[in-house]
């Protein structure tokens, strides 16, 4: 209860209670009439108000389609109280009673319209107008126990609001309305856009709906195209925008939809519609025959062509106008003996294709139409039959030899058989393919026992016919000869060379899958090495051919045999470990030596260029010289290494034969790379004026001087001096010797003090190795101090012999001036070698000493050169200056 109406009947109690004394003493006064000692008696009766408000709390009587306002009640009661002393009435606010609220201008929230009324009376809810517009009422009603209830009514209008609009027909050439269209047949689609216009005047105007001018109109539908092809046209003055239709050529149902924005509303409409395809007929001629081609001749000869033609018609016999693909097909077209344009577009219900005879195709052919609509079940068809004569064989081709060399019986295998498909190709006098016609097979020259299956062959569609040469026990070369029977027409294959198929010297070959593994002092490091083998002919060695392996360092797998050519073993890492930690692999076969068939006759004839072998040795110390103790295959079995033999070892022989098979080999070099690195920085402590550049070589191999394993990377950083050249380097995959080399230039700031240059080398495994050199940076105190002018050396260049190893010490002088001239003392100088031959490397032995008093110091230089005939290009260099140095290899 509220603090005013608890006063209020206190002091109705109070006023009561003093009656009642009065009374008692005869005194006071009365309104009405009641008995004394009675007791007193309360009514009450409950008064409702509605109202309607908008969102901005305005009181509203007018409500548009699909507005929310909110629907207040207001409940108060009269309470009426009569006792011996009369009768009191008071008003006050009627709280938790509940309220339901009516309407039918919309919905309610909460959908059952009841709310119980808060302590102010007060009792909300929601009305959303409905669709309709028109006058509507909204009904309240409120009941209580021992009350006396209420209702209440009060009256609003639901307006509607007038919006953009656009609607659409389709009408046809008769302007009638269309829902149902024929298929190919020419339509208007009409959009009318109308818009609102209110009048500012007139308050609470609501507007009138106007056609809608220049208002742009999109059409769009998947069941036709429009003209114009976008489907977008502007409305003229009534709102009109017209479109032409072409209904596609299917079955179907399609909605037509169209778009516009009008005064930035935009706006859509749609309407259902449906296609229908006509009976359709597809044939030729006058009268007009159904399910019949026109062709202008019946019977052509072999390559020949003709013209087909047909007309489509609806039902009525009339023809069905718009563009339609038909297919064309024949029996001849199916496999590529003939060719037909298809498909082929109808124009005005005409249709018309090519046919050609081709390779392969005589007798009767049937040509087919085909046409099938979307939508359509059954397609609509028409045929022709040509005749095409049979061509004559008049001429033979030669094609191919698969393969062109095989080996003799009992030595093939999938990559070399023992038999070639020889091809050939019989033609016309216009040299198109004949089939069907009979070719005899010969050998133009006797092998042996080779021979040819079978002896007579037919052609096929494409003119093509084959035969195959099988090989006997003997090797040579032969062609085969082909005849066809009917004409006599002869063509002859290229040679086919029959082969003892063994592997010679010039084709075996050995590579790995690392050629600098890091496996020094790492057990179980596995390394593929590959070989390959094949033939003088090129052609892969025969599979099965048995290849065995030595190897001076880790362990290697012992053999293994070829398949299409090639196999391969597993090197792995273990001891023993070679010192100088190169590991020396021999792979060995069976096979041939090789020789160079001046006369073409497949076998080695003295005075033949002949690749003669000595005996197969494991060059372990890589000199390409056999040293006792060195392991060696004694193929003549008398104990100790033999040397070439001057004849022909292998099994095509005429003359100068020796052993009938060699042992051909294929050595490898795999170095076991070291985890820890060697890092040499020349000059290793470099003093140099301020702001002076000075050469550098920083050279890194492994313990045992060889390169790092493949992988390896090398970081160079330069401290209070700038390093010029690549400062981050990965070792390749290589086995040549060490060192890797690296050559830059290192420029002093303009200030005195100390540099430094360091290098950081880690190995595939993660092992860690650094190098430090410190540069001075003083200005010289000599008189004499000034830029090297001039370098001297001696010797100015130096030959080698092929696959020679030699130390040279070069004389360096160095002078400093030009007028006068002075010898420069306290210089080092460096080679650096400009490019690098393949097969020469060159690298400076010990520490370098500074130039002396008259400017002289050497270089212990450590060279080795390869096989074959190089060039390597260096200069040795102090400061600026330079003289240069050729290395040759002869």
């Amino acid at each position: 209860m509220k603090p005013g109406n608890l006063l209020r009947s206190i002091g109705i109690c109070f006023i009561i209670g003093v009656a009642f004394v009065l009374a008692a003493c005869g005194g006071g006064s009365k309104q009405g009439s009641g008995t004394v000692g009675s007791s007193p008696t309360a009514t009450t009766v409950l008064r409702l108000t509605l109202e309607l408000r908008d969102a901005q709390n305005t009181r509203v009587t007018h409500v548009s389609v699909g507005q929310s306002v909110t629907a207040i009640a207001k409940v108060m009661q009269q309470v009426t109280e009569t006792g011996p002393n009369g009768t009191y009435t008071s008003n006050r606010v009627a709280p938790n009673v509940t309220v339901l609220f009516a309407t039918a201008g919309g919905t309610l929230s909460p959908p059952s319209g009841s709310v119980i009324t808060d302590n102010d009376g007060i009792a909300t809810a929601t009305l959303i107008a409905g669709n309709v517009a028109g006058a509507f009422s909204l009904d309240g009603s409120v009941n209580a126990l021992n009350t006396t209830g209420a209702t209440a009514q009060i009256s609003y209008s639901v307006d509607r609001v007038l919006e953009p609009n656009v609607s659409l027909r389709i009408l046809d050439q008769g302007g009638a309305l269309a829902t149902q269209l024929r298929a190919g047949s020419v339509y208007t689609v009409e959009a009318t856009a109308t818009r609102v216009l209110t009048d500012i005047t007139i308050p609470g105007d609501t507007g009138t709906a106007s056609p809608a001018a220049e208002v742009l109109v999109t059409f769009a539908t998947d069941g036709g195209t429009f003209d114009p092809s976008n489907g977008q046209v502007l409305t003229d003055a009534s709102g009109h925008a017209r479109v032409a239709f072409q209904a596609a050529t299917l079955n179907g149902g399609f909605v037509m939809a169209t778009t516009a924005s009008i005064d930035d509303t935009t706006v859509t409409s749609g309407m259902p519609y449906s296609i229908r395809l006509p009976d359709l007929r597809l044939g030729s001629g006058t009268p007009f025959t159904p399910g019949v081609l026109a062709t202008d001749h019946s019977t052509i000869a072999a390559g020949g062509g003709v013209i087909v033609t047909a007309q489509l018609r609806d039902e009525t016999g009339a023809l069905f106008v718009p563009a339609v693909p038909v297919s064309f097909s024949s029996a001849c077209a199916s496999h590529g003996s003939a060719t037909i344009d298809t498909p082929v577009l109808t124009s005005a219900g005409q249709v018309l294709t090519r046919y050609v005879a081709g390779p392969g195709c005589y007798g009767a052919d049937e040509i087919r139409a085909n046409v099938l609509l979307d939508g359509a079940t059954v397609p609509v068809t028409a045929s022709a039959t040509i005749l095409i004569d049979r061509p004559v064989g008049s001429g033979i081709l030669f094609q191919s030899n698969e393969p062109s060399a095989i080996v003799v019986r009992g030595r093939g295998s999938p990559t070399i058989p023992e038999s070639a498909l020889v091809t050939f190709k019989v033609t016309d006098p216009s040299g198109l393919p004949v089939p069907g016609a009979t070719v005899s097979f010969a050998l133009t020259q006797t092998v042996g026992t080779a021979t040819v299956f079978p002896t007579t062959n037919t052609s096929g569609f494409d003119g093509v016919v084959t035969t195959r040469l099988q090989s006997g026990q003997v090797t040579g070369t032969t062609s085969v000869l082909a005849t066809v029977v009917a004409t006599g027409a002869q063509a002859q294959s290229a040679p086919i060379t029959i082969s003892n198929g063994r592997p010679t010297q010039r084709a075996f070959s050995l590579s790995a899958q690392s050629l600098n593994m890091e496996a020094a002092n790492i057990d179980g490091v596995t390394n593929q090495i590959q070989v390959r083998l094949a033939d003088r002919y090129g052609n892969p060695a025969p599979d099965g051919t048995a290849v065995r392996f030595t190897t001076s360092g880790a362990a290697i797998t012992p053999s293994c045999t070829t398949l299409a050519g090639g196999c391969a073993v597993v090197l792995t890492s273990q001891a023993p470990r070679p010192g100088n930690g190169r590991a020396v692999i021999l792979a060995t076969s069976l096979g041939d030596e090789s020789f160079t068939d001046s006369n073409a006759n497949n076998l080695y004839d003295v005075g033949e260029v002949l690749e003669d072998l000595p005996e197969a040795w494991r060059d372990d110390n890589e000199n390409r010289r056999f040293d006792a103790g060195e392991p060696f295959v004694d193929d003549d079995l008398d104990g100790r290494w033999s040397i070439a033999n001057t004849l022909f070892d292998g099994a095509d022989c005429k003359t100068g034969c020796g052993r009938p098979a060699a042992t051909i080999r294929a050595p490898g070099v795999i170095v076991l790379s070291t985890s820890s690195a060697r890092i040499v920085i020349e000059p290793s402590n470099l003093t140099m004026p301020p702001g002076a550049t000075r050469g550098v070589a920083i050279l890194v191999s492994d313990l045992n001087g060889n390169m790092m394993a493949g992988g390896t990377s090398i970081a160079i950083t330069a401290t209070n001096v700038t390093f010029n050249g690549e400062a981050a380097y990965t070792v390749a995959d290589t086995n040549a010797r060490g060192p890797f080399y690296i050559y830059g230039t290192i420029t002093a700031p303009a200030t005195e003090g100390v540099g430094s240059i360091s290098v950081r080398v880690i190995s595939p495994s993660g092992v860690e190795s650094t190098g430090f050199a410190s540069v001075g940076i003083a200005i010289p105190t000599s008189s004499q101090s000034g830029p090297i002018s001039k370098v001297e050396i001696t010797p100015a260049s130096i030959d080698l012999d092929a696959g020679e190893r030699r130390t040279v010490t070069l004389g360096v002088v160095a002078v400093q001036g030009e007028q006068p001239a002075f010898a420069a003392v306290g210089e080092t100088p460096e080679l650096l070698c400009d490019d690098r031959a393949a097969n020469i490397t060159a690298r400076v032995d010990g520490v370098v000493q500074p130039t002396g008093q008259g400017g002289n110091t050497v270089l212990h230089l450590s060279l080795e050169s390869g096989a074959t005939a190089s060039e390597l290009h260096c200069r040795v260099q102090i400061g600026a200056a330079f003289a240069p140095l050729v290395i040759r290899a002869n």
